[in-house]
């Protein structure tokens, strides 16, 4: 339903479904879809935070229990580490970093080596660390894609000041001169896969 562009109907299905098994995961999931783009989208992204009982993805949380970094006041020296799970999390959700550090956290991103070369320009980011690497020592941690639920996301306050992402001068300065013949013709870019591995 959801893909026929009915989501009203699959919202109703859904919640069916989780009043015979409250615990199905998939259901909270597919619900999370359903009501994310419009005026349920806080509790469309509760709903999203069963994708760890989804994809059981304990271990890409170093098995520690994730805190809610929205809900409290840091000291100075707290640090948080929030993480992302791909180049285009870290693109579209990095932006909360700055909601992070204004409750007094120090903000250590932790993405794909590829989105290592904007992170650290964005507004809230103390520190960015490429995945898998050994982190300082942090307080509280949060998957990226969870912030928008801990913030209590609506379409109104989702974070707006742009630009929020700022290009490294050498690359841009690289990219010029690799671009200047075509300057005059029509180029199209395409990207068919966010890693090789994928």
């Amino acid at each position: 339903m959801i893909q026929i562009g009915r989501p009203d109907d699959a919202v109703d299905v859904l919640r069916r479904a989780l009043r015979v098994e409250p615990a199905y995961a998939d259901a909270h999931w597919l619900l999370s879809a359903c009501t994310a783009d419009n005026r349920a989208m806080a509790g469309g992204w509760d709903e999203y935070e069963w994708r760890w009982h989804k994809m059981k993805t304990v271990a890409y949380h170093r098995g520690t229990p994730e805190s809610p970094v929205g809900r409290r006041r840091y000291r100075r020296q707290d640090n948080s580490s929030v993480r992302g799970t791909g180049c285009r999390d870290a693109v579209q959700f990095v932006r909360y970093a700055s909601l992070v550090k204004a409750r007094g956290a120090n903000v250590m991103v932790e993405c794909h080596e590829e989105a290592g070369f904007f992170v650290p320009g964005v507004d809230g980011v103390s520190e960015a660390h490429a995945r898998g690497t050994t982190l300082p020592p942090y307080d509280v941690a949060c998957p990226l894609l969870s912030l928008p639920s801990v913030f209590r996301t609506t379409v109104g306050s989702i974070p707006g000041v742009v630009p929020y992402l700022v290009a490294d001068p050498h690359r841009v300065t690289r990219w010029r001169r690799v671009l200047e013949p075509f300057r005059n013709r029509l180029c199209v870019g395409s990207c068919g896969q966010e890693t090789p591995h994928m």
